[in-house]
This record gives C-alpha cells, sequence and structure tokens, in this order.
C-alpha cells in the first residue's frame, strides 16, 4: 500500500507549483504564439530573399520579352509574305496577292480581338459574381422564412404590397 501525505499526493513524488486554474492553457497560448512568431519571421526573411533573387531576373525577363516580340513579329511578317508570294505565282495577280496579305492581317486581327473579349469576360469574375448571388439570394431567403416563421409563432401578418 502507497502511503499519502497531507497534501494527499502519494509519498516519494515532488511535489509540484499549482498555480492559477487555467495557468498551463495559458502558458501553452503563450507557447503556441511563440511559434507563430517565430515561424512568421522565417517566412518574412524567406519571402525577402526570394523577392530579392526575383527582381534581379526582371530586367533579363524584359530583354527577353522584347527579343521575342521582335522575332515573333519578323515571323509573322515572313510568314505572310510568303504566303502572299504563292498567291501571286498562282494567280499571276499583285493585286490579288496583297489582298491576300490583307486578308490575314485583319484575319488575325479578328481572332485577337476575339480572344480579348473572352479575356475580358472573365477579368469580369463571372463566378465570383453568380456565387455573391446565391449568398445574397440564400440570406435573402432565410430572412423571409425568419419573418414568416415570427409571424406564425406571434400570429401578426405583415401588410402585402
Amino acid at each position: 500500500m502507497v502511503e499519502q501525505t497531507d497534501s494527499g499526493r502519494p509519498q516519494g513524488q515532488p511535489e509540484q507549483d499549482a498555480g492559477p486554474p487555467g495557468q498551463d492553457a495559458l502558458n501553452e497560448w503563450v507557447e503556441l504564439g511563440k511559434q507563430a512568431g517565430a515561424t512568421a519571421s522565417t517566412f518574412g526573411k524567406l519571402l525577402s530573399a526570394e523577392l530579392k533573387l526575383a527582381s534581379a531576373d526582371v530586367g533579363r525577363l524584359f530583354v527577353v520579352g522584347l527579343a521575342l516580340f521582335s522575332l515573333a513579329s519578323m515571323a509573322w511578317l515572313g510568314l505572310s509574305v510568303l504566303l502572299s508570294w504563292l498567291a501571286y505565282q498562282q494567280l499571276a495577280s499583285v493585286t490579288l496577292a496583297l489582298l491576300v496579305f490583307l486578308a490575314i492581317q485583319v484575319l488575325a486581327i479578328l481572332v485577337l480581338v476575339k480572344a480579348a473579349k473572352t479575356f475580358k469576360q472573365s477579368l469580369s469574375l463571372p463566378a465570383t459574381k453568380r456565387n455573391l448571388r446565391a449568398i445574397v439570394s440564400s440570406a435573402a431567403a432565410t430572412k423571409t422564412d425568419d419573418v414568416e416563421l415570427k409571424e406564425s409563432r406571434d400570429g401578426t401578418q405583415r401588410p402585402s404590397a
């Protein structure tokens, strides 16, 4: 049989400091806050270092973009001229060859305008708007249901519009 001391704890076990109730929970929250702060600090350092690396590449990316734009423009012009030259060889008409060149440019413009309209529509955040409308209508329906429930309990009625 284990003998107990006056405090009710078994003999041979050290007495623990009994703080105010909830002190352990408070200490755990403080420790969690310290860990969260350390994590945020580490994340901030990582973000700062990564931004420095990325900012060094912005200039290089700009130069590469200019080179790509220039090369793509020349390639497009070369393709258009090639197709126009083939039309000239087949039809033996400079006017029709120039119309082929113009038609290629107009077709490209129309494709780009259609793409721009599609992108513009997606920039208006249609899915977010639909969800927002659904939330608002759901909230309005819930409010209406709550009013009807209250009226049925109170026996009162709203004047109809």
